[in-house]
């Protein structure tokens, strides 16, 4: 399979797992945090649950969704709702039960336990290890994914990455991209396949984001292998530049279909593709560039028009930032969502004034009710895009100039040029930049909740002394 190929899978995959994380919402009355990290056997906890420590172990029983963020995640226990999980390790444990769905961003996903619903990861390996069940689909994009056997997929698989190695049950379909495919488990139904040709690990072309790091992860060849106690219960399409037949010791039930990859405009351009190493870097600098004009200029008009404004975000931003990090998560949720469903109002209103007859009440409605949403939504979308990044600048170049070059009273527009100036080109670094721009993000936004929220406070009126009168 060609190298582009399988990075469209990945970035799909990836860009899926993203969506996911940041795009699903449902109703809660109501959220803990713990910063502990850790929930005891017998300990039940009645709501939506956010756990952030070094390590984080999850024992006990949370009845909502569960969000677990820290060097190593471990759960044992059973979450009665969706999981998100980012770490360094994320572990299901073999007593785990996840009645829901498992979204997961980790260098190492190890899974014991079941899971109900689905299973999204961006991952760099994924092990399925023995009892192991995922109710639904596995989606997976990474470096190597191995299903042991005695693991099941309850509904299909669908992978990009380097290698899958596939030695449990699939009970319905697998669709993968990858250089090295091994299966030695079962495929209930169809089997769609993109390989490499075969050769040696070593040698294969494959530098995508999920690169091994560790020597732990169990190797394979590029190329197809099914083993002889594979099976696979409908057809097999394969796609690779050679015939891989002889990798075949079992065949499927029905039929086995060999591809070509089709050569993609990169491969029938190549002489005329060199692309110059300088335009690449123009390029870069040129994105740089004109972030750097953006935010500096967006955040001197916000420093003068509203300077205590800026500075309440901030301190926020530093004071409070895990609760910030809830907030800020379920404000995105909020705004994005609250958005789709106002406009459906907004359409359904326009709607029913237009069938009992008011003329062009309806109409008015519409474009009144939808304009104003515009407004909302573009003031939502330019606080997400921009607004946190000013404020995640100026907080940099103010503690640089109060901590370092000891300023007591630090300039403010000075502290915003010092943070753009670290800012953009560290939001430029591939795969860093993209979670510091993550965490800006969501941190900044709940920032802005609570400095608004603590700002609209109704403050009680305070009780004023009797004038006293003398005689």
């Amino acid at each position: 399979m060609k190298k582009s190929s399988r990075l469209i899978y990945i970035s799909l995959l990836a860009s899926m797992v993203f969506v996911l994380v940041f795009g699903i919402t449902q109703p809660v009355a109501a959220f803990e945090f713990n910063n502990s990290g850790r929930v005891s056997r017998n300990e039940v906890v009645d709501d939506d649950l956010f756990l952030g420590a070094d390590k984080v172990v999850m024992d006990g029983t949370v009845n909502g969704l569960l969000f677990a963020a820290g060097n190593e995640v471990i759960i044992n226990g059973t979450v009665n709702g969706d999981v998100f999980a980012g770490a360094q390790m994320v572990t299901i444990g073999d007593g785990a039960t996840i009645n829901g769905n498992l979204f997961t961003g980790a260098q190492t996903v190890d899974v014991s336990g079941k899971v109900t619903g689905s299973v999204f990861t961006g991952v760099m390996s994924l092990v399925l290890n023995e009892n192991s069940v995922i109710g639904r689909n596995l989606y997976f994009g990474g470096y190597s994914l191995e299903a042991k056997k005695g693991s099941i997929i309850s509904r299909d698989l669908a992978a990009g990455g380097y290698q899958v190695i596939l030695s449990g049950d699939v009970t319905r379909d697998v669709k993968v991209g990858v250089a090295a495919f091994k299966l030695d488990g079962s495929i209930g139904r169809n089997a769609d396949i993109q390989v490499e040709k075969p050769g040696t690990a070593q040698g294969s072309p494959y530098t995508g984001p999920w690169s091994p790091q560790t020597g732990n992860i169990k190797m394979i060849d590029p190329g197809l292998d099914i083993g002889e106690g594979a099976s696979i219960g409908g057809n097999l399409v394969y796609t690779s530049p050679v015939d891989q037949t002889s990798g075949m010791q079992s065949t499927p039930q029905g039929t086995v279909v060999f591809q070509t990859p089709v050569p993609s405009e990169s491969t029938t351009r190549q002489p005329t593709r060199n692309i110059r190493f300088d335009s690449v870097i123009l390029r870069a600098l040129s994105r740089m560039a004109r972030n750097f004009i953006t935010l500096l200029a967006l955040g001197a008009l916000a420093l003068w028009l509203l300077p205590m404004t800026v500075k309440g975000v901030s301190e926020k931003f530093t004071t409070k930032t895990l609760p910030s990090l809830g907030y800020g998560f379920l404000t995105y949720l909020v705004g994005l969502f609250g958005s789709f469903f106002a406009f459906l109002v907004i359409v359904f209103a326009a709607i029913i004034l237009g069938l009992i007859s008011f003329g062009g009440l309806g109409g008015v409605v519409f474009w009144a009710g939808s304009s104003s949403l515009l407004v909302a939504f573009t003031v939502f979308m330019t606080m997400v895009l921009w607004g946190t990044k000013i404020i995640a600048a100026f907080i940099v170049g103010r503690f640089i100039l109060e901590r370092v070059f000891k300023q007591d009273n630090a300039n403010l527009f000075l502290s915003l040029l010092i943070g753009v100036v670290i800012y953009v080109p560290l939001r430029a670094v591939p795969v860093l930049g993209w979670l510091v721009d993550v965490f800006v993000t969501i941190v900044g936004l709940g920032a802005m909740w609570i400095y608004f929220r603590e700002r609209t406070k109704p403050v009680a009126n305070a009780q004023l002394p009797l004038p006293t009168t003398t005689v």
